[in-house]
Order: structure tokens, then sequence, then C-alpha cells
């Protein structure tokens, strides 16, 4: 089973999906051009080179550059978790849309509590030099009319709170056995 949970940068998309790793999910592995950040276990560090050679060689499903950063998603993976009874995770921004149509998968749009808190994390994630432009991909694609979209194409949105992620990791768990999970994680 294939769950897909997008969100703004630093909202603690990788928060959530560590800890659901460590309660016996999988995570689908993320390959990017830039430098993995300290205790960073769900991506992948590639050359520019390296990344695009991949792509030539069709192991991506999904790619994006964000921040004029690359990220590619494995094929290889998806088609695993799409035909597995384990839990797969995978960690997306909505700055691309992705083509799910022939996907099964559940979506989950993870949110923060209000703007002032995003700013919070933002500093928190010692990422201040983006600060601009998190703002802006959160007002692009995380407004109340775009949720409202989402929500109309079957995305569940789960809001994180700062310094409780128990709380969000409680609700994707809840969605997750909610989509006809045998109840474990």
């Amino acid at each position: 089973m294939l769950v897909v949970i997008f969100g703004v940068s630093c909202v603690g998309k990788s928060t959530i999906i560590e800890q659901l790793v460590k309660e016996g999910c999988k995570s689908i592995r993320v390959f990017t051009t830039r430098e993995l950040r300290g205790g960073e276990n769900t991506k992948i560090h590639l050359s520019d080179e390296m990344f695009e050679l991949y792509m030539a060689q069709n192991k991506f499903i999904w790619t994006n550059n964000f921040f004029n950063i690359k990220y590619g998603t494995s094929s290889e993976d998806v088609l695993n978790a799409t035909s597995s009874d384990e839990i797969f995770l995978l960690d997306y921004a909505l700055s691309k849309e992705l083509d799910l149509r022939n996907i099964s998968c559940i979506k989950i749009i993870l949110i923060p509590e209000n703007l002032e808190t995003l700013v919070i994390q933002i500093k928190a994630a010692k990422r201040v030099e983006r600060m601009k432009e998190i703002l802006a991909e959160y007002e692009t694609y995380y407004s109340p009319n775009r949720l409202e979209e989402y929500q109309r194409k079957g995305f569940k949105v789960v809001t994180n709170h700062y310094l409780m992620p128990q709380y969000a990791i409680a609700q994707v768990q809840s969605l997750i056995n909610l989509e006809g999970n045998d109840g474990s994680i």
C-alpha cells in the first residue's frame, strides 16, 4: 500500500515518515541533487550527472524541480509498494501535480496549524534563507480553496501541530487503517 504525504517545506513530512518507519512502515526512495541534511534517512543524494542518467534510464516514475533542486521518485519502489500488503510512505511537495490516475494510493496533505507556526518551523529547521519561497509555496498550494479542491479529489488533510507531531502521526495511522489495512502498522 502506497501512502503519499504531501506538504509545504518544513511542515514535518520527514519527521512523520521517519516515526512511521520506526513503527514498521517502509519509505519510498527519493533521490535528490541537494546535499542531505543531518540525520535525514528518507532521501538519497545524487550528483546532477547521475540524476540525469537515472532519468534517461527511466528509473524515476516522477521528477520534480523544487527550489532549483531535483527530486526523483523510484519507479521500482512505487511499483513494489502498490502491489504490497506492507505500507510504503512517500514525501512529496505539491509544487508539481502528480499523475496518480493509475496509482492506487492514500493521498495525505500535511499542513501547519497556521502561517505563524510555519514561520516558527522554518526557523527551527534553519531554512530562513528560503523563508520567502516557502511562504510563497504555502500560499500557492495550500490555501483553503486549494485544500478544498484537493479534498474533492480524494486527498485527506492532516494538521501537524508544532512540537506535538504525535497527533499528526496518529491521524495518518488512522487514515491508513481506514483505507483497508488490517489494523497494524
